[in-house]
């Protein structure tokens, strides 16, 4: 993936990104499937090149045929015609739109591409996930900061905003909405034929950056508002307990399905004599022993499955 990266790199600095014919041929396979994708297109050949003679201009390029052209040194009088294959000139350019609508379609973004800022920043679309709708955009540049006025004059009812970038950077900051700031090039891999995108990657770290809560069932590590509060034991039954309010998060889960799926992960069908709102209760009062911060009842809280059974959500704190 050394051509797209490259571009993208260059992209941050330079719009229209270019390649070149010479830094192409390094890497035929990718340079291919670029253009076959559209994502590259082929550019105008210049009208000057530098002057091989002086090396202090640009001059004039005289096409004689296909293969054939010539450029001659202004200021050295005794050189003489420089020949070369007009060929060994060929530009690539970038074509981001084409490039934005290959990662919308994949990433399930729906909406038409505007660019808002001219040639600095584009609208992708929208995106829903887990009940909750974000806005997606592309900035060319690496100083997203200087938007940090038009997001916030933004017109929209949805607040929540990912900022796709070329390249790492830092975190754009927000007085009447929240984003997050990705860089494209994370969830891209160029294939043999196409581009393949991580859409699970994607919407994991789109959920988990927007969350204010988060578990991590790699260790049990309980974070809130970026705080590390307490781990909860990997195994026990707290930890499957979090777990599924965890991979259901904002979302109601049931009593009956807490207790359901816990006794799976623990092995036991048959050892409990808890009913499954005893069980739920207690798991609760055990993770408060566990995370002494008086946020559970804030994160982990009681309420309603739309059918009106007892469950649980994990949620943000209000």
């Amino acid at each position: 993936m050394v051509l797209l990266k490259k571009l993208l790199n260059n992209l941050a600095f330079h719009s229209p990104a270019v390649l070149t014919e010479e830094e192409g041929k390094k890497h035929p396979k990718e340079l291919e499937v670029l253009i076959s994708l559209g994502v590259l297109k082929q550019d105008t050949f210049p009208q000057e090149r530098w002057c091989p003679s002086c090396e202090s201009e640009s001059v004039p390029i005289q096409t004689i045929s296909k293969e054939r052209a010539y450029t001659l040194c202004t200021t050295n009088e005794e050189a003489a015609r420089d020949y070369f294959d007009p060929q060994t000139l060929k530009q690539w350019q970038f074509n981001l739109p084409k490039f934005l609508e290959l990662a919308a379609k994949e990433l399930k973004i729906k909406d038409d591409i505007k660019n808002v800022v001219a040639n600095d920043l584009w609208l992708i679309g929208t995106l829903q996930k887990d009940s909750r709708h974000f806005l997606v955009f592309y900035s060319r540049t690496n100083d997203i900061n200087s938007h940090a006025a038009f997001f916030d004059a933004f017109k929209s009812p949805v607040r929540a905003f990912v900022i796709f970038t070329n390249t790492e950077t830092p975190l754009i900051n927000l007085n009447k909405a929240e984003a997050i700031v990705m860089p494209i090039a994370d969830f891209v891999e160029l294939k043999t034929k196409s581009l393949s995108w991580d859409t699970n990657t994607f919407q994991n770290h789109l959920l988990t950056a927007f969350r204010q809560v988060v578990f991590y069932p790699s260790n049990g590590d309980f974070v809130v508002l970026g705080k590390l509060l307490g781990t909860i034991t990997p195994s026990s039954p707290e930890y499957f307990f979090a777990y599924t309010l965890w991979d259901n998060f904002n979302q109601p889960v049931s009593h009956e399905s807490i207790f359901s799926y816990c006794k799976e992960q623990l092995g036991k069908q048959n050892d409990y004599t808890d009913t499954a709102q005893a069980f739920c209760n207690k798991m609760k009062s055990n993770v408060k022993k566990q995370i002494k911060n008086g946020v559970v009842d804030k994160v982990i809280a009681s309420t309603k499955t739309p059918s009106g059974s007892n469950a649980y959500k994990m949620t943000n704190p209000r």
